[in-house]
């Protein structure tokens, strides 16, 4: 299995819609052997998510996440989240709820400016 590196740019565009593409691309959703027990074998790397998109009622949602213990609830709003972390978090819940995805996710690698320590890998 022969692993392809692939660029996408998310400057100026919204989460949700680099979110699919990138999804898509990881399960490898595009090729004409698709299966969904297979793991496409592609490293992608989103540039710039540091210029993402997000409209003032997107960023104003709370995202919850609690420790388990009484009382210890903690809300941040998406505005305030990591830009990276953002966009890796939306492709997780587009990803499927099995084992492959976790070795999906780990193809995927948000990058908050242009330079990125992927350069020599990257098929241009």
């Amino acid at each position: 299995m022969s692993q392809s590196w692939i660029e996408i740019d998310a400057a100026g565009q919204s989460v949700g819609r680099i979110a699919t593409q990138v999804s898509t691309l990881l399960m490898g959703k595009d090729e004409v052997a698709y299966a969904r027990n297979r793991d496409a074998g592609r490293n992608i790397v989103v540039l710039n998510c540091a210029q993402l998109r997000l409209s003032e009622r997107r960023g104003s949602e709370l995202k919850y996440r609690h420790s388990g213990y009484l009382g210890n609830l903690k809300e941040t709003k998406k505005r305030d989240i990591a830009p990276s972390k953002l966009m890796s978090e939306a492709v997780r819940g587009m990803m499927p709820k099995n084992k492959l995805s976790a070795a999906l996710l780990k193809r995927l690698h948000c990058v908050n400016e242009q330079d990125h320590p992927y350069k020599g890998q990257t098929n241009e």
